[in-house]
């Protein structure tokens, strides 16, 4: 395949240097919360930040805001989000979706992901300024090497020209080394044979330069069906996702999202959801993530036949395990006992061991300590088998909003993770009414 389209932006230079300071050796951050989405000056941003991604020593941040004070490069189009890095270490904020110019592209970009050295970031844009041959309108995804100040947009055809219709990233999208990366997309001229306008799911080899389509049947014929959100694993060897294709598994019936893990060296799909009796399951399944071994697969599901006794009428968070060949609802209190509400949005190291999810539920650590009526943060605990809240404040008390993770939030050590929270008692002075990020110790 030709290269994919590639810009060197005017800003490789101040990149350059923020990278071999962000890549030198720097102490872990304190034990958080810790505000990551600050404003330059200090305290608060004054817009919402969300969605993003830790390096496994928690050092170096990426994530999504519409902030206009984090630092250069930020115009102030109020409605525009853009993608960031942080060093913990500095305090630093670096607008990484920036044109030739410098400054942000002239459309929102989001859902970062990062390579465990911080070098290599991955980002969907709306942008048609970062790269050219950019098509107006088109959601396009980006490769950035920090180092370098290369941008590679990956969604191109292989003429190098974006592709001609949206491609999007809503996973762990970029394996630890940043050499494997994964989208999903709508275009038709990406890759030969990419059939008749359903989503389908692309690999991107860095070394290679190949953008390869992996949602096929076992004869080779691409899914006859939408796939979404592909994650993959950390060593780069397994990518999940889901799927309302008919095609990809035996029994799939198209009428609920079912989960698939892909072998990336063997070329092979298999069907993760199955009921009780074997068949498929009542609901749609989502948001799949996977271990390093390809062997441990978390997902969230609204379906109730994919194990005994869920009568809650939630969705609830599942780990299947491969290699035992068992699977676990791990959205339960203590004795059993289901969440009196959803449960979603998995995050899970590259071990298997440790594994984050949100949840509206009240009552998944028993008792009545549970009483913020919020969304909260749980860590399943690898001993006991049963969640705890990890969105507390410093002195132990229970965020007064909203908080989340995403796919992406955890570092693939277990050591980290991202939390986005409407919260104002995680952050000394937050006062900004809006979604802030938060870095926490994972114990």
């Amino acid at each position: 395949m030709p290269p994919l389209a590639l810009s060197r932006r005017s800003v490789v230079t101040v990149l350059a240097v923020a990278a071999l300071v962000a890549l030198a050796p720097a102490k872990a951050p304190p034990p958080g919360p810790v505000l990551v989405s600050a404003a330059e000056g200090g305290g608060v941003a004054d817009r919402d930040s969300f969605d993003g991604a830790v390096a496994p020593s928690g050092k170096f941040v990426v994530f999504t805001s519409g902030a206009r004070d984090l630092g250069d490069g930020a115009t102030g189009e109020e409605s525009r989000n853009n993608v960031w890095f942080r060093d913990m270490k500095t305090g630093v904020n670096t607008l990484l979706s920036a044109n030739g110019a410098g400054t942000e592209g002239n459309a929102g970009s989001l859902y970062p992901s990062i390579s465990s050295n911080g070098q290599v970031v991955l980002f969907e844009s709306y942008a048609s300024d970062l790269a050219d041959g950019a098509e107006g309108g088109f959601c396009n995804v980006y490769l950035l090497d920090r180092k370098s100040g290369d941008l590679v947009r990956l969604s191109s055809t292989p003429a190098g020209a974006g592709g001609d219709w949206d491609s999007f990233v809503y996973g762990s999208s970029l394996s630890a080394n940043g050499r494997f990366a994964v989208f999903y997309s709508a275009a038709l001229d990406m890759v030969e044979d990419a059939g008749v306008g359903y989503f389908q799911i692309y690999l991107y080899d860095r070394t290679k330069g190949t953008l390869t389509m992996i949602s096929r049947s076992p004869e080779g014929a691409p899914a006859l069906g939408d796939c979404f959100d592909p994650s993959i694993s950390s060593n780069g060897k397994y990518v999940v996702y889901y799927s309302y294709a008919t095609n990809l598994g035996a029994g799939a019936s198209g009428a609920v999202s079912n989960i698939y893990l892909h072998d990336v060296k063997k070329g092979t799909t298999t069907l993760i959801t199955r009921s009780t009796t074997g068949g498929e399951p009542n609901d749609d399944s989502l948001d799949p993530v996977v271990s390093a071994s390809g062997k441990i697969v978390a997902f969230d599901s609204y379906a109730t036949n994919l194990v005994s006794g869920d009568t809650n009428g939630q969705s609830d968070v599942f780990l299947v395990d491969l290699k035992k060949g068992t699977k676990t609802r791990v959205s339960l209190g203590p004795a059993g006992v289901q969440g009196n509400g959803p449960s979603y949005s998995a995050s899970l190291s590259s071990s298997g061991k440790v594994l984050l999810f949100t949840s509206d539920a009240s009552n998944l650590e028993g008792g009545d300590g549970d009483g913020n009526s919020s969304s909260d943060v749980f860590l399943r605990d690898p001993k006991t088998g049963l969640p705890r809240r990890l969105s507390l404040s410093a002195a132990g008390a229970e965020g007064d909003g909203d908080s989340y993770v995403v796919a992406t939030s955890l570092a693939s050590s277990g050591k980290w993770a991202l939390v986005v929270s409407g919260a104002s008692n995680f952050a000394t002075g937050d006062d900004n009414l809006d979604d802030d990020v938060f870095l926490f110790p994972v114990k």
